[in-house]
């Protein structure tokens, strides 16, 4: 096949996945190309230009000959992609694709393997589980949906990049699965700065003696059953929505994992993490 426009490889973004009884909801955000993160000179046309409205598609297929578009977006001009779907856990291939819709656009791509989180009805009894953190946009309300409503929320409001200044704040969201509202939880939020082997430095104080930078940071309450933070999202399964935010100014430049801690008595706990970097 005759290809007369540059095709591009989509910036990686984040992949966000909510547990449901027979399914998973994802949702999947990334950056519009610009000419500054162009891979190559010689592709001059604006491939996903910030001034023009793009059209872009998520395909999945979980065999050969088994494609099928899972959803449509239309970008506004400096806007990020988004996608949201909900599948079975079947493993599968994803394809998020960028169609040029003028002849200042060409294509863009990125394609990557997907072994989803288990449903729900996969979980032992007893069990209790996290969903990964998922990074959120700034000016998001606290508390403004319910229910699912604010599964959507989240998911449409996904941020489109990992990589934070230390002016930023960082904003979490995460659910909990299994968690009887008879509990009460314990619940750590941190952020760790990895080494350069991709082991997790301790939690510990200021860099140097005195100084207010930091390679850590952390936060931890406890909250009693049927209160706090947690927001319902469906009592039944006992999927349970919760955010917080940090302030990252403390925190030296490098890569960090964020993780997310929930304990209930007899010693139920589950951990949820996802990598991000400060600059």
């Amino acid at each position: 096949m005759r290809i007369d426009r540059p095709l591009d490889e989509l910036p990686e973004g984040q992949l966000a996945q909510l547990r449901r009884d027979t399914t998973v909801r994802l949702g999947l955000a990334i950056e519009r190309i610009d000419e500054r993160q162009r891979p190559s000179a010689a592709a001059s046309a604006a491939i996903a230009s910030t001034s023009l409205p793009a059209v872009a598609v998520l395909m999945g297929a979980t065999a050969p000959g088994a494609l099928e578009q899972l959803d449509s977006t239309t970008a506004d001009a400096g806007a990020p992609f988004r996608w949201r779907a909900e599948v079975d856990d079947t493993p599968r291939v994803l394809s998020a694709e960028v169609l040029a819709t003028s002849e200042r656009q060409g294509h863009a791509r990125r394609r990557f393997g997907l072994r989803p989180a288990p449903a729900l009805q996969r979980l032992a009894r007893d069990s209790v589980a996290l969903s990964q953190p998922l990074l959120i946009v700034a000016g998001v309300p606290q508390d403004a949906w319910r229910g699912e409503a604010l599964a959507d929320t989240m998911l449409a409001a996904l941020r489109p990049s990992t990589v934070f200044t230390r002016s930023d704040t960082l904003d979490l969201y995460w659910e909990s699965y299994g968690f009887a509202r008879r509990d009460s939880v314990e619940i750590t939020v941190s952020v760790a700065r990895r080494r350069e082997d991709g082991a997790l430095r301790r939690l510990v104080g200021a860099i140097t003696p005195g100084s207010p930078d930091r390679d850590s940071i952390a936060i931890s309450w406890r909250e009693a059953p049927e209160s706090g933070t947690g927001v319902p999202i469906d009592v039944a399964a006992r999927i349970v929505g919760r955010r917080v935010r940090l302030d990252l100014a403390p925190l030296v430049p490098g890569r960090y994992a964020v993780l997310v801690e929930v304990r209930a008595r007899g010693g139920r706990v589950a951990r949820g993490e996802r990598g991000i970097t400060v600059r």
